[in-house]
């Protein structure tokens, strides 16, 4: 028996703590990624606490199911973005970009999503609805932040190929 816990210690003492670490981080973000994408569950997790208001409107907005992709964004960036940053720095003392972070493509990105966001979203009486392109005028305005933005991040793309 104990040369079976010999053989354990020995197998689990050869293996990389970064990966394993990686592996069990996994498993661990894609699970909660999994469960708190229900609004009903994420609802019934903030039930009882100060943030009981906020799962019930992110569950069930009386407008739009804007609060939920709110909500389904805010749960990707922590689970696959912010935690495995603070592993990387803080656990792992590493650099970022040697596990593939690049903050000028993150900031041609966070352009990106806000003109895509643009596009796709805008305010009517101070509430955010789908945008049904009936203003011709503020679509245009909207693909030309786009075009600046594509001038913009050429030198990036370029350095991502060579």
């Amino acid at each position: 028996m104990i040369g079976i816990f010999d053989r354990l210690n020995t197998d689990l003492s050869a293996l990389d703590g970064r990966a394993v670490l990686a592996l069990i981080y996994a498993a661990f973000g894609l699970t909660c990624i999994f469960y708190f994408k229900n609004l009903t569950a994420a609802a019934a997790v903030f039930e009882g606490t100060f943030l009981e208001n906020f799962g019930n409107w992110i569950a069930n907005s009386p407008y739009n199911n804007l609060p939920g992709l709110g909500w389904w964004v805010f749960i990707v960036t922590v689970f696959y973005f912010l935690l495995p940053v603070v592993i990387i720095k803080l656990v792992w003392r590493a650099d970022l970009q040697d596990f593939g972070l690049r903050f000028a493509i993150e900031e041609g990105f966070w352009k990106l999503l806000a003109i895509c966001t643009d596009w796709q979203v805008m305010s009517v009486d101070g509430v955010e609805v789908v945008n049904d392109h009936g203003d011709p005028d503020r679509d245009a305005r909207v693909l030309t932040r786009l075009g600046s933005l594509h001038q913009q991040i050429q030198p990036v793309l370029e350095s991502l190929h060579g």
